[in-house]
């Protein structure tokens, strides 16, 4: 299991740092930041991350991609 649910406590519950939080999950600042950026675009703050399984915070944060459409043509 990822440390979602840690990252989103550390930093949102208990407002500590993104060194504060990389340093304790033994993870780096970027990975920090991007769980909580991730977390804000899906509107997930610590109320909502605690009501959600584990598996629940990670579909909703990891959205699937949105398939592209090719720019190439595709041969005979």
């Amino acid at each position: 299991m990822r440390q979602l649910r840690q990252t989103l406590r550390l930093r949102l519950e208990f407002r500590l740092s993104l060194r504060e939080c990389s340093r304790m999950l033994g993870v780096s600042k970027t990975t920090v930041g991007e769980v909580v950026r991730m977390a804000r675009a899906a509107d997930v703050d610590w109320a909502v991350a605690q009501a959600r399984s584990d598996e629940e915070l990670e579909a909703r944060l990891y959205r699937s991609a949105v398939p592209r459409s090719s720019r190439h043509v595709e041969p005979d």
